[in-house]
């Protein structure tokens, strides 16, 4: 974690911004000017920070954490205490044996993050994590990709809220850079794998709890952006009142794939309808809503998003998921370009783990019957079959072709037929 970035930040309960107080005389405890493993202190708290991770809300092994990376004597000590806070025990087994492998061969075995996922133990939750990329929850969040570029025409910092595990950080860094992004999250096994993934050098990682006060000044960020996060968010009127606070005057906030109560859904969480959710906002931000069917449109057939238009509330309020934009600037209030028109970043492309290739053909297979109830979407807009003739441009506007990060998936991990939900 850069040291720039933890000196921006405040302390909610004293108000007095943070600095470092202790960084261990050990190799692995720091890389260039990024802190992995130290302690960062106002003048009431201190948090540690662990795998370049900043524990902002305190946990039950936060005060241990503190007390370890203090008196560390070896990398060892440090690393030991990134197990205190994953919680999964073939994660952390797999994590020791890479250790191990570092330390008696020389050379990490570099696990990607497809393997690594395997290993958590809610297998369900395993499978939503490696076929994030092939969700419509993340999908439709992309049309709204050049608003955002709209904010951040003259830079800014972006915060990613409830981050999970990245994926949604790996694309705004493919189009916007890593420098000014923050994921926050509550989970520190989802920042680990966004850190380690999907972020991209420089990105800034912080657990905290969104029913909190955030540790961020007024008008701190130009863009947010949350998605699949606010249902599950209990204080909902604080959380939006501080989302609020840290945007700028003429920033924008998105929420994309948030659950609306008066639709049932998988998971809900404790969703409200829209008509709520606009109410726990100030009067000063306008909102245009969103179906995620809707996006999902914009998406498929090379549209752009228009904040001109009023909402279709009626679409809106039938959709299971929705999203919604807001900002207090009327400069955003126009047509954009559809997501593909954005200048992009991202080095690797592989097939969208929903294909196989067959007879010489791609094939549509789901991983898990529960990842079909859940995403019914995906049958009406990714097709059965697709001709791999088709050229590759045309492949990736269809997300037959999908980026990823450089070590998300190596050759032969994905088996066919895995049906891990019943």
């Amino acid at each position: 974690m850069r040291q720039e970035a933890i000196r921006s930040l405040i302390c909610p309960i004293c108000g007095v911004g943070l600095d470092i107080s202790h960084v261990p005389d050990l190799g692995s405890a720091k890389e260039g000017d990024d802190i992995i493993f130290g302690v960062a202190a106002c003048k009431c708290r201190e948090y540690p920070v662990v795998s370049g991770i900043l524990i902002f809300k305190e946990l039950k092994y936060s005060k241990t954490a503190i007390d370890a990376i203090k008196n560390a004597r070896s990398d060892k000590d440090l690393e030991d205490t990134v197990k205190l806070f994953m919680g999964e025990k073939f994660v952390i087994l797999a994590l020791t044996m890479e250790s191990f492998f570092r330390k008696i061969f020389g050379k990490s075995i570099n696990i990607s993050f497809w393997k690594l996922a395997t290993f958590i133990e809610n297998s369900p939750f395993a499978t939503y994590a490696k076929y994030r990329f092939s969700c419509p929850s993340l999908i439709s969040a992309m049309p709204l990709f050049p608003v955002m570029k709209e904010a951040l025409s003259g830079g800014g910092r972006i915060l990613d809220l409830g981050s999970g595990m990245g994926h949604l950080s790996y694309l705004i860094s493919g189009h916007f850079g890593s420098k000014d992004l923050f994921c926050a999250d509550i989970s520190f096994r989802g920042l680990y794998f966004t850190r380690r993934y999907m972020a991209g050098e420089g990105a800034t990682c912080i657990l905290l709890d969104a029913k909190e006060k955030l540790p961020f000044a007024d008008g701190f960020f130009k863009a947010i952006i949350s998605m699949d996060a606010l249902q599950y968010i209990e204080e909902k009127e604080l959380c939006a009142r501080e989302l609020a606070r840290i945007l700028q005057k003429d920033g924008l906030i998105l929420f994309v794939h948030i659950h609306n109560k008066l639709v049932p859904t998988i998971a809900a969480g404790r969703p409200l309808s829209p008509a709520e959710y606009r109410g726990l906002f100030p009067d000063d931000l306008h909102f245009k809503f969103f179906s995620e069917v809707g996006l999902m449109r914009l998406m498929f057939s090379g549209k752009g998003v228009d904040l001109k238009a009023d909402s279709l509330m009626a679409e809106v309020n039938a959709s299971d998921a929705i999203a919604f934009v807001g900002t207090r600037d009327a400069k955003y209030s126009k047509t954009y370009p559809d997501y593909f028109s954005l200048r992009r970043e991202f080095g690797k492309y592989i097939l969208n783990p929903l294909y196989r290739k067959r007879k010489g053909k791609y094939m549509r297979v789901f991983p898990a019957d529960r990842y079909e109830e859940e995403y019914y979407l995906i049958k009406d807009f990714f097709p059965e079959i697709v001709d791999p003739q088709l050229k590759e441009e045309e492949l990736k506007r269809k997300l037959v072709l999908i980026p990823v990060p450089g070590n998300y998936m190596k050759a032969g991990e994905q088996l066919n037929y895995v049906r891990l939900w019943r």
